[in-house]
């Protein structure tokens, strides 16, 4: 799965702005690499509260691959079976630290649907790189589009 390094090296240098302002007495534990961590505890627990998200401890090390399909259980169910198998075989072991994991099921309305005739099967490349034939939607329309070269990401909006 791709990281945000923008967003990574933003937390590292807060934590190392914090680290070097705290005043020591040499009696500590501490390090900029707690302070990221308690950031991150900090944010977990903010994403709990705005966004319902939940948390669940898995042993990684001794069951990573039973993890593995409990996370995978997890998104299938929030995407009524619509992603299945996020994370395959071999992908969660016993050296995983930490899942972070987001799914998301939308079923609405679009101001302009696309023509199911337009489904086709294109090549797609998946997270291991290798090419697959799936269903693609096309259409040709003008939507508003950008690009934020701060979080190396673009963005579509489509009604």
């Amino acid at each position: 799965m791709a990281s945000n390094t923008a967003f990574e090296e933003a937390v590292g240098d807060f934590s190392f702005s914090l680290y070097n302002a705290v005043e020591k007495s040499g009696n500590e534990l501490i390090s900029p690499y707690s302070i990221t961590s308690a950031l991150m505890l900090l944010m977990l627990a903010k994403a709990v509260q705005c966004y319902g998200s939940g948390l669940k401890r898995m042993n990684f090390r001794s069951a990573p691959d039973q993890s593995r399909i409990n996370i995978n259980n997890w998104i299938a169910n929030a995407t009524k079976d619509t992603i299945k198998d996020m994370f395959p075989p071999k992908t969660i072991t016993s050296g995983t630290v930490m899942v972070l994991a987001n799914a998301i099921y939308f079923k609405g309305t679009w101001k302009s649907e696309f023509n199911p005739h337009n489904t086709t099967k294109r090549n797609f490349l998946d997270n291991f790189n290798q090419q697959k034939q799936v269903d693609m939607m096309y259409d040709r329309r003008y939507v508003n589009a950008g690009e934020n070269t701060e979080l190396d990401c673009k963005i579509l909006q489509l009604q």
